[in-house]
């Protein structure tokens, strides 16, 4: 579709194109932010403040461009210096670590508590005899 395709166009004169209406030009008006329906002919036309628009959009575009090559060089720096490493880490001891004795000391204390369930039903089979 031609409005997602050209976001930034301004003109558009479709006067003598039978198959494009007026509603559908609404509809496509909220895609093309530089651009107003046409008083004199049938289409789009600039908005009065287009260049501001224009000046405020490529600012906009600037501003997230650096602040993404600034987060690529953080992230960069970090992983090459270890502290990502590190942290994770320090993550997997604060969290995984007791959890994994948790279950550990689980274990052996029903491995405890079985050994002791099979002498009492041992000595229970042998007080049965």
């Amino acid at each position: 579709m031609l409005a997602k395709g050209c976001p930034s166009l301004s003109y558009l004169d479709l006067t003598g194109c039978h198959r494009i209406r007026r509603v559908f030009l609404h509809q496509v008006l909220s895609y093309f932010q530089f651009s107003d329906l046409s008083d004199s002919f049938f289409g789009l036309k600039p908005k009065a403040n287009e260049c501001a628009l224009r000046r405020g959009a490529e600012q906009s575009r600037l501003e997230n461009s650096v602040a993404v090559d600034i987060q690529r060089i953080v992230r960069g720096s970090r992983a090459r210096s270890g502290e990502v490493r590190r942290k994770k880490k320090e993550w997997i001891i604060s969290n995984h670590l007791p959890r994994v004795q948790a279950l550990i000391r689980g274990f052996v204390q029903w491995k405890k508590w079985q050994d002791i369930l099979a002498r009492e039903r041992e000595d229970h089979a042998a007080s049965k005899i």
